[in-house]
């Protein structure tokens, strides 16, 4: 309920901005990182909006979302660390993919990647 709930007035919210043609963004903000991940997953496949980046350690992130993460750390060698240790622990079906956008520099995204999405 709750998920869907804010899944859904985040949706309302975009289009309002979007008719306005207002460039604000809608910041999420929830008590536990599983909610974010929740409403996220909520909005992906509910209501097929991908407007958002995640922003946080990619030790607390939904496997799912890794990919749509902006790490908070203070240089890019930094977050790419911490992203591979935590594919480390991921399977191997999941951290074979995402660790070769690791090695080729796709990932992690960098943090301007967040400044052009409606939702962090």
């Amino acid at each position: 309920g709750k998920s869907r709930t804010v899944a859904a007035c985040v949706v309302l919210l975009d289009r309002l901005l979007t008719a306005r043609k207002d460039p604000r963004r809608i910041t999420l903000l929830c008590q536990t990182n599983a909610a974010v991940d929740a409403v996220l997953h909520t909005l992906l496949a509910r209501h097929g909006w991908d407007d958002f980046a995640r922003l946080g350690s990619f030790k607390s992130v939904d496997p799912a979302l890794l990919h749509r993460t902006v790490s908070l750390m203070s240089t890019r060698q930094a977050a790419a660390a911490e992203l591979t240790e935590a594919l480390a622990r991921r399977p191997p079906e999941l951290r074979q993919s995402l660790q070769a956008a690791v090695d080729s520099g796709v990932l992690p995204p960098r943090t301007v990647v967040w400044k052009r999405r409606r939702l962090i």
